[in-house]
């Protein structure tokens, strides 16, 4: 099955920005995430494959939150990663109230149970912690 156009669209925009932080150190990792605070570009690194789930999440991180999903490869253990995550999951709490990524999450959980996949793979798991890496893929 093909997905629709307004949500392939979006797929391949996150598949076309990967960014991978392989190799940074959590230090790095924590540097990095607050220059992006500071120049308004925040990023959400995901581990693994895009589900349907992740492209209405990317969207509403992007939309409501003006948080960018990109793609960090699809190692698990990428301190680095782990360590911007976390720093951006402070500053989006801090602004939004605890939770902001689980709801986050759930939201785009509802679009997928309304509107149906917008990926041909789409796997029911959220964003894990610690970290708040997405790393269950």
């Amino acid at each position: 099955m093909t997905p629709p156009a307004r949500n392939r669209s979006g797929l391949v925009a996150l598949l076309a920005a990967a960014l991978v932080l392989c190799g940074f150190t959590p230090a790095e990792g924590r540097r990095r995430a607050l220059y992006d605070l500071a120049a308004h570009h925040p990023h959400w690194y995901l581990i693994g494959y895009p589900s349907g789930g992740h492209v209405e999440f990317g969207r509403i991180l992007r939309e409501q939150y003006g948080v960018i999903l990109q793609l960090a490869g699809c190692e698990s253990d990428q301190p680095g990663v782990e360590a911007y995550n976390a720093v951006i999951e402070q500053a989006l709490e801090r602004r939004y109230g605890r939770g902001v990524l689980t709801r986050a999450w759930a939201q785009a959980q509802e679009i997928l149970r309304r509107d149906g996949p917008s990926a041909p793979d789409v796997r029911r798991d959220g964003p894990s912690r610690p970290g708040g890496v997405i790393t269950d893929l």
